[in-house]
Formats: C-alpha cells, structure tokens, sequence
C-alpha cells in the first residue's frame, strides 16, 4: 500500500510535472531516467541450508549472522528498458556523484549517442543535489556534469511516482528476498539479474496520469484554491 502524505499545493504541483514528464514521447536527446537507491542487510547462514528435493522446499535455519549494510543504486530509463545498477558499501554525497559521473559519461552515451541534457526522476534525499559533484570532483567537472542534468524531486511522501521504485522493487522480489554473505555475492546475484531485464528491454506500464490525479485527488485539489 503506497501512503499518499500530505496532498497541498507542493505535492500537487511536483506530482503533475512527474506526470508529465512521463507523458511525453522518448526523447533519445533528452532522455528520462528514474533514480533511487535502497538499502540492504547482508544476512549469512549459521548453518548450512538443506537444498530443495521433489516434494519438499528449501529449508534453512532460524539464525543468520549480520555482514553489514549494502546500498543499491539503480537508474533506469522507462521509455527505453535499460538499467544500470551499482552495489556500494556506504551511501554518501560521493557515492551518488561517482555513480552519477559514470551513467553520464560511459554509460548514456551507448545507449542514447548525442544526448544534450537527461531529465532525473528522484526523490528528496540530501546527497541528491547539484552540491555533490562538487564535494567529489573538481569545480570544472562538477560544472559541466550540473549542466547535463535536470533533477525533478517527487514530494515528501511521494515516491511511489518515481518508477524506479517498481524496478527496485522488482530486484528485490527477484534477487534480494534471501539472504547472501558477502557484498560480491549481492552484486554478482544483482548484475546476472539487471543483464537479463537489459537484454529484454523490461519497461514499466505506467497507468496513471494527469487527469486521473484530478479526478482521484479532486478534494485536495479543490481545498488549496
């Protein structure tokens, strides 16, 4: 169950310039792209697992041992099927700005030759601003990484508009809902996984639209006037 949070004028005016955006036709030159991260506690068996056989399913024991936390970046481009994921240790300003940096310098580039600026879909988070280029690289290229990027920030409570929540959420249900002892092991499962979705371009059906937030919201719409 998604929580709406608070509908007022803010949450009205970012949630139809989301809507909008993903409206518009694709648009190789100034392509869209969903970013969001999760985070992911690596759990280890204590005792070995029994492996499933006909008829009986895999059993594993009650405890587990903590190996830390793990961050999952992921930035996909719904009109297109692509995805790129990184597995990171921490989850800090830099980070973002180096994963940043690659999907704007090697990844894009294959997938979208020429592009001139990239509109992200992302939620509030404080490292997802403009000021971590320039907390992890040079002023020269922290100016001209700026400069390719739009940010479009859901409101507060409202991620459930960034479609990168439903691909995260499908790397969850498909890699992440068992448990891995180490950060290779998670990043291995995940890479093997996002190879796959890549290869067959998976996209997201998204259904809802502006007038459809009209017409449901249409209380909250008419109480800010």
């Amino acid at each position: 169950m998604w929580c709406i949070g608070k509908m007022n004028a803010e949450f009205i005016a970012r949630m139809e310039q989301i809507l909008h955006l993903y409206n518009q036709p694709a648009d190789p030159l100034n392509p869209l792209v969903c970013f969001d991260e999760k985070s992911y506690q690596v759990l280890g068996d204590t005792i070995v697992p029994i492996p499933m056989q006909p008829g009986k399913p895999k059993r594993i024991g009650e405890k587990y041992e903590r190996h830390g936390t793990q961050q999952v970046l992921v930035a996909y481009l719904p009109n297109i099927g692509k995805r790129l994921v990184w597995v990171s240790p921490t989850r800090t300003a830099v980070d973002f700005a180096f994963f940043m940096k690659y999907f704007i310098t090697c990844y894009l580039p294959l997938i979208c030759p020429g592009f001139k600026s990239i509109r992200f879909v992302m939620d509030n988070l404080n490292t997802h601003t403009l000021a971590s280029f320039y907390k992890a690289f040079d002023p020269q290229t922290a100016f001209e990484l700026a400069h390719k990027v739009q940010f479009f920030f859901t409101p507060v409570n409202g991620s459930w508009l960034n479609m990168a929540e439903l691909e995260i959420h499908a790397i969850s249900v498909q890699c992440l809902n068992r448990r891995m002892k180490d950060q290779k092991n998670v990043s291995t499962q995940i890479k093997a996984l996002v190879r796959d979705r890549n290869e067959k371009e998976i996209k997201t059906n998204w259904q809802f639209s502006i007038p459809d937030a009209r017409d449901k919201f249409q209380r909250f719409y008419t109480a800010i006037n």
